[in-house]
């Protein structure tokens, strides 16, 4: 079983531009967690997931304070700076995630769980020449286990 038999092709997504409050509408309308981020040619830049648009209510963390008494909650400098454009962002391009995790079409199912389960993460969307072509979620592989044990009798 490859990504092609299982990926949700009709992927619902934002440009750059496009402001936080469409993409938390676009995410409760449509029951969804995430939202890729593509450009006029539909490559994909990024996804915005819930857990980026949460940092939207986290308290703020002075930047000078950690600076100046270092901060015993980061590890890594850059993860407060991720942190705050997150907290101030305003449109897709701000709050995305970067660089997602892709695979291709002919990916199989079994190596895309594996990638799931190594970054946890919930979804990996699929792309042919760099174009956002589905999207596979965890949801998508439980069902796959269903319809499998089904034709098994178990």
């Amino acid at each position: 079983m490859q990504a092609k038999d299982i990926m949700t092709k009709d992927v619902i997504s934002v440009r750059e531009n496009t402001d936080v409050k469409k993409i938390v509408s676009l995410l409760l309308k449509h029951r969804i967690s995430a939202v890729p981020v593509v450009d006029e040619e539909n490559h994909l830049l990024g996804v915005v997931s819930e857990g980026d648009l949460l940092y939207k209510k986290k308290l703020p963390t002075s930047i000078d304070w950690v600076q100046d008494y270092g901060g015993y909650y980061y590890t890594r400098p850059e993860q407060l700076l991720e942190e705050h454009r997150k907290m101030e962002g305003s449109t897709a391009k701000e709050m995305m995630t970067p660089v997602p995790v892709c695979v291709d079409e002919e990916t199989e199912v079994s190596e895309i769980a594996r990638l799931m389960l190594k970054r946890g993460i919930k979804r990996i969307f699929v792309v042919q020449e760099g174009k956002l072509v589905g999207v596979v979620s965890r949801g998508d592989i439980l069902k796959e286990i269903i319809v499998g044990m089904n034709s098994k009798g178990g």
